[in-house]
């Protein structure tokens, strides 16, 4: 690694993914559990989820970081702007009624995801350019570890200040915490990566698709890999609260245990994937989420006792993770350094959308022909993933050589 040490980066990278998750999981599981407590229906929590689907738009953002600033590693500057503005606009949520001012929330929400979402891909780059390909799968640990964090702390400690002092003081904990990460950010030097003539533009969200092994992974493995466990993981909170469980009792569960287990999962895995391979730990990690989702049927049933809810989630927890880090290391594999925001942003965006779609789509179709149908369907796609990348073999991983028109020739 150039500019800045080996643990400085591995720090900075996993405080911008909490920086950039505690927003995130609030709207998605702290808000959920909110608006579900003070009446909202499931049709107005599966427009919450819904609206997540514009983070997938992300890849529209990513060519301008490339183009302006990134190019001479200064990621950094964008991120100096991003994390602060997220600060800023969840303190508009203060003077709100989360259920009787549901349209401006709405569009608060709108605004925060965005922000939330031009972050992920300031800080994707640069992961991607800071980081080795022998680093990869311990940084990817890192970056899913300091996510778990967020979460945490956004779905967790936020629903807890909730239930104990009120709408309040849950938004502004929210906003400082996610102010956070700025400390480190200042203090870092970001490695300097070379320019190579004209900037990119938007056709780098075109180009990467004619890497090797890019259509394949992105179009047919991810997909596969993520919609049913997003799917089913997306009616957690409905389901635990329909169960009777308190707001207090869903953030501590699924926002501080599950989370605290899925961290250390998320470091234990990318320290696995450097040992066995991306591939063997995604087929396992898949197989093993299809199990744990079996024990996701007494709450689709009505029934959440709570130790064996809680053993239900956190193993659950734990094989998610490991996914999680897997796939981000892939990622950054097929990524090209050349164009690393738009590269990563185009790739993760379709995984980012399968899941905000499976989770918004799993959710309605609940309301309609039950929550245990939905999580059968679930369990099935995620053993079918399973069964897919057990019989492939890792992908490339993606280098620059020389550069032709603006796009970087690359050697597996």
């Amino acid at each position: 690694m150039n500019g800045a040490s080996r643990r400085d980066t591995f720090r900075l990278l996993g405080m911008l993914h909490a920086g950039q998750y505690l927003p995130i999981n609030f709207v998605y599981m702290a808000l959920v559990v909110i608006l579900r407590d003070r009446g909202a229906s499931l049709s107005q929590i599966a427009l919450v989820s819904s609206v997540g689907l514009l983070f997938a738009a992300k890849f529209l953002w990513a060519p301008l970081l490339d183009r302006f600033g990134g190019r001479r590693g200064h990621f950094r500057s964008w991120l100096l702007v991003l994390q602060p503005l997220m600060a800023a606009v969840l303190i508009a949520l203060l003077p709100l009624d989360p259920v009787g001012d549901y349209g401006l929330l709405m569009v608060v929400v709108l605004v925060v995801v965005q922000a939330a979402a031009v972050q992920d891909v300031a800080a994707d780059a640069l992961a991607v350019r800071a980081l080795e390909p022998h680093d990869r799968g311990v940084g990817s640990g890192v970056r899913f570890a300091g996510g778990y964090v967020g979460n945490m702390l956004g779905g967790g400690a936020v629903l807890f200040v909730y239930s104990q002092w009120g709408w309040h003081a849950a938004v502004l904990s929210l906003a400082v915490l996610t102010a956070v990460p700025l400390w480190p950010l200042v203090r870092y030097r970001e490695p300097e990566y070379a320019d190579m003539g004209e900037r990119p533009g938007f056709r780098a969200v075109v180009t990467v698709f004619k890497v090797p092994g890019v259509v394949r992974w992105t179009l047919f493995l991810l997909p596969l890999s993520w919609i049913g466990v997003a799917g089913a993981y997306a009616m957690v909170p409905p389901m635990l609260v329909d169960a009777g469980w308190s707001a207090d009792r869903v953030g501590l569960v699924v926002g501080i245990a599950v989370s605290s287990v899925g961290g250390v999962a998320a470091l234990g895995a990318g320290l696995l994937v450097e040992r066995l391979g991306r591939r063997r730990v995604l087929a396992l990690s898949c197989g093993a989420q299809g199990l744990a989702l079996l024990g996701f049927s007494p709450m689709a049933l009505g029934h959440a006792p709570f130790l064996m809810t809680t053993v239900a989630l956190c193993s659950f927890g734990a094989v998610y993770a490991a996914g999680s880090v897997v796939i981000n290391a892939i990622t950054m594999d097929f990524t090209r350094p050349a164009t690393a925001a738009s590269d990563f942003t185009v790739l993760a965006s379709v995984g980012t959308f399968v899941s905000l779609l499976g989770g918004a789509v799993a959710v309605a179709l609940a309301g309609q022909v039950g929550y245990l149908t939905v999580l059968v369907g679930a369990t099935a796609s995620v053993l079918a993933a399973a069964v897919v990348n057990a019989r492939l073999k890792d992908p490339p991983v993606v280098v620059p050589q020389v550069v032709q028109d603006n796009v970087s020739v690359v050697s597996a």
